[in-house]
């Protein structure tokens, strides 16, 4: 996964060295602003959706494991993320060795994770509309997880190779984070692989499984549209109606999820593989600048999910809202439960005090006497 926070560094070193020094100064600037609002809007809205798709009654839906994995997975790209716009903007966090390796090895294990889990949960709704009888046997969540182990296990070794290769460099007045130029050779033909299973692939597993369901949703809407004939089994056709009709709600959800993914995620894509091919043969002016505008449209994928699943999902908003006013009730009780203590103990005070003044009042009329 070449389109990793280590190419923000280099882009930084080179400066734009095309002679275009006010587009990468705009650059800065917009980098500036942006990434620290991708990086907390997602950390927010990524946790919310963890604590929905495993608290609730979410977390025994199909697809509950893949997109709960999916959120804690882009919480760890964006934590990088932040990490360094940190290192670049306010204190150079990154100077060491260790540190450095650390990020880079978890933004590559992040950005392949969260590819094939979008991979994962949209195999989950091709096969729940595509094939739907062998879709409860595959689809289980114990199936689920396993598939997330497999996953996880596989990029862990995989991008080992990016602690080992990376260092940090003094370069100016500060450290850099980069990669060994011993291990450049190794590095190409990583990338080229990398390309292919973190990119490639998914990018067109992703958009035949979408088109697919596309058509098999389109072939339900016009069933919809014919009436039901009067006979003795109409409420099992409806109720059969009812259940197909909330799976399609479930499956329009996550296609936009996956959708967005790619529209998000193709210039990137695209500029990666130029860069690849063509940059090293060909130095235009305004190239460097358009590949980090794409890169900034990258960042975004890893936070706008939440948004998707609370504009479109209906579950999920029932969910999240159920959970607000749990916490609303929760530590309300615990206020009212306070100021009801209070408010006991200020009686009993007043009733002591009152008490007293009787007793007080009285002694004076028997002294009086």
């Amino acid at each position: 996964m070449d389109q990793n926070i280590t190419s923000i560094y280099n882009d930084s070193i080179e400066k734009l060295q095309t002679g275009s020094v006010n587009l990468h100064k705009l650059y800065v600037n917009i980098y500036t602003i942006v990434v620290p609002i991708i990086a907390i809007v997602g950390l927010f809205g990524n946790t919310a959706s963890i604590a929905v798709f495993t608290s609730s009654f979410l977390k025994r839906h199909s697809s509950s494991v893949f997109l709960a994995a999916l959120a804690f997975v882009d919480n760890l790209f964006l934590l990088t993320l932040f990490l360094t716009w940190f290192d670049q903007t306010a204190s150079n966090i990154l100077s060491t060795t260790i540190p450095c390796q650390i990020v880079v090895y978890v933004t590559y294990f992040a950005a392949f994770l969260s590819v094939w889990l979008v991979v994962g949960f949209t195999t989950e709704r091709y096969l729940a509309i595509c094939h739907p009888l062998r879709a409860p046997m595959l689809c289980s969540n114990r199936r689920q997880k396993i598939a997330v182990t497999c996953l996880v296990l596989f990029a862990a070794i995989f991008y080992n190779f990016a602690i080992w290769t990376t260092e940090a460099v003094q370069y100016g007045p500060r450290k850099w984070c980069l990669t060994i130029n011993d291990y450049y050779e190794f590095l190409q033909i990583v990338t080229w692989i990398d390309t292919i299973i973190s990119m490639v692939l998914p990018f067109f597993c992703i958009a035949f499984m979408n088109c697919r369901v596309i058509c098999k949703a389109a072939i339900f809407h016009k069933k919809r549209q014919h009436c039901y004939k009067p006979t003795d089994s109409m409420k099992v056709k409806r109720n059969k109606h009812l259940t197909n009709k909330s799976q399609m709600r479930v499956t329009r959800t996550l296609l936009i999820v996956s959708s967005l993914f790619l529209l998000l995620n193709f210039p990137s894509h695209l500029a990666r593989l130029y860069n690849i091919i063509v940059a090293p043969v060909s130095k235009e002016k305004y190239e460097k600048f358009l590949q980090q505008i794409c890169q900034l449209l990258y960042y975004s994928t890893f936070s706008v999910n939440f948004f998707v699943y609370a504009l479109y999902g209906k579950h999920f908003q029932k969910s999240f809202w159920l959970m607000i006013r749990s916490f609303k009730q929760f530590f309300g009780c615990r206020t009212e439960h306070r100021f009801s203590s209070v408010e006991k103990s200020t009686k009993i005070t007043l009733t002591g005090m009152r008490s007293n003044t009787y007793r007080w009042s009285s002694d004076l009329d028997i002294s009086r006497c």
